[in-house]
């Protein structure tokens, strides 16, 4: 009865973390999805109707709490006027959520050069910038989901005969 049970744990432990990783990729994905959303609802606010930076923060809707959090936090800065220059702002709000993003490496730098398309010294800038980051967002996401069709091939199989392995190791 013992070994069944331990070898029924094993194969969930095993069964679980692949489904830990499997949705953390999925979650990262997503999230730069909304980047490319956030990227491209602030070109057209930029381009069609002029709007301004904290105008646009209070109007942009989104459903992920990272993103509400971060454009929340970058927008009290606007109004306590307590920041060097708009980039410092959202590097020190970033940095701030960091551990919270699930964006790392490229796209997360990404996010973080964003900063130019958001305190750009001109709209032409801005706009320029605002493409540029949304094309290397769209590059990344891309990237990431090529990396994540080869990783599966190979940590589905290898991750449940691991588990069988350790299974058989234990009896």
């Amino acid at each position: 009865m013992g070994k069944l049970l331990g070898t029924i744990l094993i194969l969930c432990g095993s069964a679980g973390c692949l489904y830990s990783w499997r949705e953390n990729e999925k979650k990262k994905q997503a999230f730069m999805e909304e980047c490319i959303r956030l990227f491209s609802f602030w070109n057209y606010a930029q381009k069609q109707e002029h709007m301004r930076l904290y105008d646009f923060l209070e109007s942009y809707e989104t459903e992920w709490n990272e993103m509400r959090m971060l454009l929340l936090n970058l927008k009290c800065m606007l109004e306590k006027n307590s920041y060097a220059s708009g980039r410092t702002a959202w590097q020190e709000v970033l940095l701030v959520n960091k551990k919270k993003l699930p964006l790392r490496g490229e796209a997360y730098r990404i996010l973080e050069k964003a900063a130019d398309s958001f305190f750009g010294n001109s709209s032409m800038e801005s706009l320029r910038c605002i493409g540029i980051c949304k094309e290397r967002m769209e590059e990344e996401l891309v990237l990431s989901r090529r990396e994540y069709a080869a990783k599966q091939k190979v940590y589905m199989p290898l991750g449940m005969l691991g588990g069988l392995m350790l299974v058989i190791f234990f009896i």
